[in-house]
């Protein structure tokens, strides 16, 4: 038996491509003492030589960052901030988008795979929150608390949890889930994510939202108050910074949060504003794949870290005309924001929330029929003189060919259906409020899981 995925629920064609994977990956591992590869490092991480793999892991079961010098797994997408900023801007000159908000521009996608589909999503967003919150420079100390002894992982987490559960943390979700995680396929929600923050030392909060009659609004004003929040004093900021706060489109030093809801949770990057004033929440999917993008996210991730970009060695060369494209990119720095203000909360017991399968169809089409018009001459000339971002788009199909890249449908990787949304009564977003690290007194004075009750 090679792993504990319930091989009665995959179709015959999806058993096979399983039993694929595993012989595959059983035949490329190096010959050692331990079954797992080891995890690459810079020298300026302060992690070294530590593997996200442990006795528990699956084969594929790694975890990386930016930081870290190694090449991502196929399943991680960096780069995709700066490339949804600019498809944002695009829609903004069609007259489809009024402004937007995106958190830290280096935050990564992470999509499931085939052995954690139907129960990974909880895991998976937990990974997303740690790849941001280790690369970031507010809290540097987050990093090694969050990467040593072990990197994070779906079963690494499974092992932190039950750890936390041992030392006394959360004895209400440790009794719903039997104590046991390692060696099962259990759904977990945010409540399990705070324990495994909480006992590592980063401080995380939880706000609880019950909806009435499908009204969204006090969720979405709540979200959008977290990514709008700045503290830079402008008086030291500069022109250049002050110009692009008050762009349409703006990246922010904030982290990614997490939203859950019965069924499912995701992974909030920020938020958009169209022009006939809804709202879409943007959102990195661990259910969604970012596909033909991911090429073009890494293009433009390999360009800022000076290498020769090459999005994947394992498929031809990136066409000309789409590297052409690419070269005229830009880079913009980021502000550093602190959390929404919650009024006067009422604190309650976390709501049990976990997450399981998910179709990934939760985005909406905006229809789009102004025709595409060129960006202001001083967006250009900064995009011109840069590096780091995408202008022009190119969709590549099967055949290999190019096209132009709809921007409307490379939103539909990222918005949240509200509609969908709103047929969930009951939502809870996880949400840094980036803080000195947890003393062991603070720790054990949150074992006990609270959450905010906004509404």
């Amino acid at each position: 038996m090679f792993c504990d995925v319930d091989l009665t629920k995959l179709t015959p064609t999806e058993r096979q491509t399983h039993y694929d994977d595993h012989l595959s990956a059983l035949e490329t591992l190096p010959p050692s003492k331990s079954s797992h590869p080891q995890s690459s490092h810079s020298r300026s991480s302060p992690i070294k030589g530590v593997s996200s793999s442990s006795k528990h892991s699956s084969p594929k079961d790694s975890f990386w960052y930016h930081s870290l010098e190694s090449e991502p797994p196929s399943n991680y997408t960096p780069g995709l901030i700066p490339i949804l900023r600019k498809v944002l801007l695009n829609s903004v000159e069609k007259g489809v988008t009024r402004r937007a908000v995106l958190c830290y521009e280096r935050a990564v996608h992470i999509y499931r795979e085939l052995w954690d589909a139907g129960w990974g999503c909880g895991y998976r967003n937990f990974m997303m929150a740690c790849a941001a919150l280790m690369d970031q420079r507010i809290q540097p100390a987050y990093s090694s608390l969050l990467g040593a002894p072990t990197l994070p992982g779906v079963n690494n987490l499974k092992v932190w949890i039950e750890e936390a559960w041992g030392r006394g943390y959360d004895p209400e979700g440790a009794q719903g889930l039997k104590g046991k995680l390692v060696g099962h396929t259990k759904w977990i929600g945010t409540a399990e994510l705070y324990v495994a923050f909480t006992y590592r030392g980063v401080p995380s909060l939880l706000a609880d939202f019950t909806i009435s009659d499908g009204n969204l609004t006090p969720l979405i004003d709540w979200i959008k108050r977290y990514f709008d929040t700045h503290t830079q004093d402008h008086s030291t900021v500069s022109v250049q910074e002050r110009w692009r706060a008050a762009t349409s489109v703006v990246i922010t030093d904030r982290m990614p949060i997490i939203l859950q809801h019965q069924g499912h949770s995701r992974t909030i990057v920020g938020y958009e504003i169209t022009r006939d004033g809804t709202t879409n929440l943007l959102a990195f999917d661990p259910s969604t794949r970012m596909a033909h993008i991911r090429d073009i996210a890494l293009f433009s991730f390999n360009l800022s870290r000076g290498r020769e970009a090459h999005p994947d060695r394992s498929k031809p060369s990136t066409p000309r005309r789409l590297v052409e494209s690419l070269e005229k990119l830009s880079h913009s720095r980021n502000k550093r924001i602190v959390g929404p203000s919650a009024g006067e909360p009422k604190h309650s017991p976390t709501k049990r929330l976990r997450a399981g399968s998910h179709t990934g169809d939760d985005v909406i089409i905006l229809e789009d029929s102004e025709p595409e018009g060129s960006a202001p001459k001083a967006m250009r000339d900064r995009d011109n003189s840069d590096r780091g971002r995408v202008t022009n788009w190119v969709r590549m199909r099967a055949g290999g060919d190019e096209k132009a890249l709809d921007p409307k449908k490379v939103l539909t990787l990222f918005r949240v259906n509200q509609k969908r949304l709103a047929k969930k009564d009951k939502h809870q977003v996880l949400w840094f409020p980036m803080e000195d690290p947890l003393t062991e007194l603070d720790k054990h004075a949150r074992r006990e899981v609270i959450s905010v009750r906004v509404c």
